[in-house]
């Protein structure tokens, strides 16, 4: 005999609902009040990592700004839209590339790309937005 869908899943919510009350965390001598619970909100502001700031986030941005057109198109297609090398290489050549060229210069773009990385580094640094 088949069980209707509906009453399978009632059976589980009930079974599921038993077992929290019966639960050793949800004892009434565990609970507190809300008001002696502390504010969340305020608990969460203090607690912003420096790179989600948003001075941090600007002076970032500027120093983006300040890189090549063709250094930015290399930093947002493999950092913000986090693609293959070999598809940064086909983006950038319009994939007209063969299979073995379109390699060479994927490898080529890696080598650039470590070495824009750590003029970056290098930039951030000198500027106070890295912890050394």
């Amino acid at each position: 005999m088949l069980i209707p869908f509906r009453t399978w899943l009632y059976t589980l919510t009930r079974h599921a609902a038993v077992r929290f009350e019966r639960s050793p965390a949800n004892q009434a001598a565990r609970r507190q009040p809300l008001s002696r619970l502390p504010d969340p909100v305020h608990q969460e502001r203090s607690r912003t990592r420096p790179y989600l700031r948003t001075d941090l986030k600007d002076r970032f941005a500027a120093l983006r700004a300040t890189l090549t057109p063709d250094e930015q198109s290399l930093l947002v297609l493999r950092v913000d839209r986090d693609l293959s090398w070999e598809e940064v290489a086909r983006v950038l050549h319009d994939g007209e590339l063969t299979p073995v060229t379109c390699r060479r210069e994927a490898t080529n773009l890696r080598q650039r790309f470590r070495q824009l990385t750590r003029r970056l580094r290098e930039r951030a640094s000198a500027e106070g937005l890295l912890d050394d």
